[in-house]
């Protein structure tokens, strides 16, 4: 996720956080307090960043982390100050430094930090595994189809946690390929040393 640090809402078609300026990973409790710095000390730049689904336990130390079966290898809490960034819109495309006086055209831009991955491999070759029976699955679905006859709810989110393991030989061609088979509108394509994130999500 990327926003600039500072009052009033941004709307974008498009928003990438190009280079990096400064970066902050927490991964302990004890080290939350320097996020605020961090924010502080950068407000009014873009800052992007992630926070995971693990960085839930360094919120609430009660919870119970799902490590078990998640292959993330993310730090929990991670921010970075982008060098350049990228907002594109239906009529325009702009390049914005975040240093005083620093511009930069698409070109540049393009053959600084973008340049295409060329490869003949396929783009991904991965095995796909649930971390739940078929037997659960029906036991856990015949459970909540239950507590929707007795009226205990009328709507929920029902989630499976799954994993692939194996090689992503290009991963930009992979999310590039999926997002135009699903033209997801909360996209996003996300870096960081050698760590990809590839979102697709349809939901607003």
């Amino acid at each position: 996720s990327g926003t600039q640090n500072g009052p009033g809402p941004h709307q974008h078609d498009s928003l990438a956080g190009i280079g990096v300026l400064k970066e902050i990973t927490i991964s302990t409790p004890e080290e939350l307090h320097k996020l605020d710095d961090f924010l502080n000390q950068y407000k009014g730049y873009w800052v992007f960043g992630h926070l995971s689904y693990e960085s839930r336990i360094l919120l609430e130390t009660k919870l119970q982390s799902s490590a078990a079966h998640s292959s993330d290898r993310f730090n929990p809490i991670s921010f970075f100050v982008p060098q350049f960034v990228l907002q594109k819109s239906a009529q325009s495309i702009e390049v914005l430094g975040q240093k005083s006086g620093e511009l930069m055209n698409w070109s540049q831009c393009t053959s600084t930090f973008l340049q295409p991955e060329t490869s003949t491999l396929n783009p991904a070759v991965f095995q796909e595994t649930y971390h739940i029976s078929l037997e659960e699955y029906t036991r856990q679905i015949n459970n909540i189809i239950q507590h929707l006859k007795r009226g205990d709810i009328y709507e929920m989110n029902y989630c499976l946690p799954f994993s692939a393991e194996g090689v992503l030989y290009n991963p930009p061609e992979v999310w590039y390929q999926l997002q135009q088979e699903l033209q997801s509108p909360f996209a996003a394509l996300y870096e960081r040393r050698d760590q990809w994130l590839l979102c697709t999500s349809p939901e607003r």
